[in-house]
């Protein structure tokens, strides 16, 4: 992971994909779902700014910055688990839309996300 040997490098969490299936139920609808897909590793970062804590409060949610390296897309709306703990986050916004400048040293990938459930 190009996160080694900076301060990034210290949240590191395995992480996995959350993908939504459908499945027949027997009386000819179906349901939804949900397996683990790939695995990979981010940085996940808890706020801890005066201005995250009001955010947190107006919101009624918490937001983590999710740091990945460049190939990993982490699109608005999906939802992953960490490995460690089983805590699920839905992706705020694609990581696409704020891309790192070219001259960056550590080519990477920024978002936010937030602790919620899956929807059934």
């Amino acid at each position: 992971m190009t996160l080694q040997g900076t301060l990034l490098e210290t949240y590191v969490k395995s992480l996995v994909m959350m993908d939504r299936i459908t499945v027949t139920d027997g009386y000819g609808s179906f349901e939804v779902q949900w397996k683990e897909g790939a695995e990979f590793k981010a940085s996940v970062i808890d706020p801890q700014s005066n201005q995250a804590k009001i955010a947190e409060a107006v919101r009624e949610t918490k937001r983590y910055t999710i740091v990945t390296e460049t190939n990993v897309t982490l699109l608005k709306d999906d939802y992953f688990k960490r490995v460690d703990d089983g805590t699920v986050f839905r992706v705020v916004k694609s990581n696409t839309d704020t891309p790192t400048p070219a001259d960056s040293a550590v080519p990477m990938r920024i978002t936010e996300a937030e602790i919620t459930e899956l929807p059934t």
